[in-house]
């Protein structure tokens, strides 16, 4: 039985320019020789994303990915995808609770789906013109990073049915889970032909409201983590600018030597320690605290019960509870996969309490929580300080788009650096957390944009954009949406004075302590 389980340097080589003198096969060599892999779907990738003229619908587009992407399979099969799409935007499906409730972007936490339709954005100033965009994404909708959850989730509920052990619901899941489980085999943290297309939207509108960053032989700038998921969610959003705009001048990069300054809880980030690299993990000195946590708040018994007929019998199998919150992950991970709801199988407040444990876990460990010294918010200020240093050198050297790649915890830290909205609390008591966290607000493919425009004196103003979306920051604006660059660095520089002196002192371990609390009904 499978156990449960859970889940500086510049830029110096392996880079490529894509344009009229670099074809676009040779992007997935340069990523590959970054210290990419999976060469197979990379190619697979150049050849679904051809810059063609006629170009299907997102709808048929989405449905070809899906296909392709598990060809094993009698032609003219396709997965079942939920999805509704539209200008590579797209609506999370209509997913309900078991009891008939609408199951919500904030239950579904980093899992949420990026989101579609959005408003008009702000116009800038008279006499203010765009210059530049830095950009931070996290890769698209993915498949789960740890496959052992899809097997473990298979196994007993293959074992129960093979011993008539199933509720009716637990029937239910059981076809729907059985159907879809061989389209998982070897898929572990890879990108999903939904991520692929998050990132081709995302890459379609910053051309569309920006088409003079964008003219011909304009320079776009851009990195990623050296992982498949971050790698090919670059590749699919330049492939989208180069088919829009072939004459551009793209540098990609997925090299080890860029990696601390995408994801600066790594030992590439020479300020990141051992310690740190083990507080973020699953096995960190804040896990008995989170654990006893997580005992105290959920109660498996109702949530197992639907879908197995004896739950000492599902006792003799595995942990309940440890099920309970696999399942939960597997479920939340469907929607990504395009595959058929199975949340139903949970009650709106368990899923409101299994919502808070995202919260919380990234809270410790990615947050200003003063119980671990700050540490993994701090690390941020290796990405914030290469977002301000390179704004001016960039535009005077003709870069117009810098692009990352990366995942949402480096966001979420970054937000905390930045003490934007809930994301600098200082909550000294974890399990509060969720109360002013909202994890998703970093969905798959989530994205801070700050689009750069220069006024007729020359002065520096910039949008800030969480989700294609205006994000207020703890400054004073300029028509309300707009702020000054000066003053910006400014506010920065003694924030990235403290979390550099508190850097340079080793970390102290430390345990972090949980004094219970009353679940909440």
């Amino acid at each position: 039985m499978p156990p449960m389980t859970r889940r500086r340097n510049r830029r110096q080589n392996s880079v490529c320019g894509i344009g009229r003198q670099c074809p676009p096969e040779a992007f997935s060599q340069s990523i590959l020789a970054s210290g990419g892999h999976c060469l197979s779907i990379l190619l697979v990738a150049f050849l679904l994303v051809g810059a063609g003229s006629c170009r299907p619908t997102a709808g048929t587009e989405l449905q070809n990915f899906a296909q392709s992407a598990h060809p094993s399979q009698p032609d003219g099969w396709a997965p079942p995808v939920h999805i509704a799409t539209g200008g590579y935007g797209f609506a999370a499906p209509s997913l309900l609770s078991a009891d008939g409730k609408r199951v919500t972007g904030w239950m579904m936490g980093t899992s949420r789906l990026y989101p579609a339709g959005f408003a008009p954005l702000p116009s800038p100033p008279a006499g203010y013109k765009p210059v530049y965009i830095t950009h931070y994404g996290r890769h698209g909708s993915r498949y789960l990073v740890n496959p052992g959850q899809y097997a473990a989730v298979n196994s007993i509920l293959e074992k129960a049915a093979a011993d008539s052990m199933l509720t009716p619901e637990g029937q239910r899941i059981w076809q729907t889970y059985s159907d879809v489980y061989p389209l998982l085999d070897k898929r572990e943290g890879e990108l999903t032909p939904l991520g692929a297309m998050q990132h081709r939207g995302i890459a379609r509108r910053m051309v569309g409201r920006y088409p003079s960053l964008f003219k011909k032989n304009a320079r776009i700038e851009a990195n990623s983590t050296n992982l498949e998921r971050t790698m090919l969610s670059m590749f699919y959003f330049t492939r989208e600018l180069l088919s829009l705009r072939p004459g551009l001048d793209i540098h990609a990069d997925a090299s080890r030597s860029y990696m601390g300054v995408i994801n600066q809880h790594t030992l590439e980030n020479p300020r990141a320690t051992e310690y740190d690299v083990q507080w973020k993990k699953g096995d960190g000195l804040w896990r008995p605290a989170f654990d006893a946590y997580v005992a105290d708040i959920i109660d498996p018994e109702p949530f197992c019960k639907r879908l197995f007929a004896d739950y000492d019998y599902l006792r003799g199998l595995c942990d309940p509870l440890d099920f309970e919150r696999t399942f939960f992950d597997v479920a939340m991970n469907f929607p990504s996969c395009g595959f058929p709801n199975i949340l139903d199988a949970f009650t709106s407040d368990e899923l409101l309490l299994l919502g808070r444990l995202d919260n919380c876990s990234f809270y410790i460990g990615k947050s200003r929580f003063p119980g671990g010294d700050k540490r993994g918010c701090y690390l941020s200020e290796v990405v914030l300080g290469d977002i301000i240093d390179r704004v001016e050198p960039d535009i005077e050297s003709g870069v117009r788009v810098r692009l990352r790649f990366g995942h949402d915890g480096c966001m979420m830290a970054l937000l905390a650096m930045l003490k934007v909205d809930g994301w600098g609390a200082e909550l000294e008591d974890f399990s509060r957390s969720w109360e002013v966290w909202d994890v998703s607000q970093i969905p798959m493919a989530a994205n801070l944009q700050l689009v750069f425009f220069r006024g007729r004196r020359g002065d520096l103003i910039f949008l800030p954009l969480l989700n294609e979306q205006p994000l207020s920051l703890p400054l004073e604006s300029i028509d309300g949406a707009y702020y000054s660059w000066e003053r910006f660095v400014t506010y920065c520089e003694p924030i990235l004075r403290e979390a550099r002196e508190a850097l340079s002192v080793p970390p102290v371990p430390v345990v972090i302590p949980y004094l219970g609390e009353t679940p909440v009904k």
